[in-house]
């Protein structure tokens, strides 16, 4: 018994044997071969998510340490919040991952958007990308993560970050 499982990896699962077309029913056909045929089933009879949302990473600002804070640093009067003037702020709320977290949640960190995002914009090593859904709502979630997947709902007044996927509703 000293930690070591009597049947490895599982019965008759040593040597399981897949068809290679089962693979292109996965999108991007992963060499997915612990997938059981209910998964497989559900990838090929199934409507597929990205035909009712759109999914979209955000930007990529190659320097966090100058344009992210984390918004208890920052003061509340710079910080745009839903029903307060854009212009007159300098900061915004990103979708940047963070801790797991079931349903909502994750909106710690800032984006310095000081002039509609001036700086950001003109460092040439920083990536701008769907800046048509930028304070829409959307569903996120972490693009790594070393716990469960979880996915979040996030309101108006948010931009996407690249560590942040997101989607939006066609």
């Amino acid at each position: 018994m000293n930690g070591v499982p009597n049947q490895f990896p599982t019965i008759n699962e040593r040597y399981k044997k897949i068809e290679q077309e089962n693979f292109n029913k996965i999108p991007g056909s992963p060499i997915a071969y612990w997938v059981s045929d209910k998964i497989r089933e559900i990838f090929e009879k199934c409507s597929k998510l990205e035909n009712f949302f759109e999914i979209k990473e955000g930007i990529k600002t190659a320097d966090n340490e100058r344009f992210v804070r984390e918004w208890w640093t920052i003061n509340n009067k710079n910080i745009y919040y839903l029903g307060t003037n854009l212009d007159e702020k300098k900061y915004i709320f990103t979708t940047k991952g963070g801790d797991y977290r079931k349903w909502y949640g994750n909106l710690n960190d800032l984006l310095f958007w000081e002039n509609n995002g001036y700086d950001l914009k003109n460092f040439k090593k920083a990536t701008i990308t769907n800046e048509e859904n930028f304070f829409k709502n959307n569903i996120t979630w972490n693009r790594l993560t070393t716990a469960k997947i979880s996915f979040r709902y996030t309101e108006n007044g948010s931009v996407p970050n690249m560590a942040g996927l997101c989607m939006y509703k066609k």
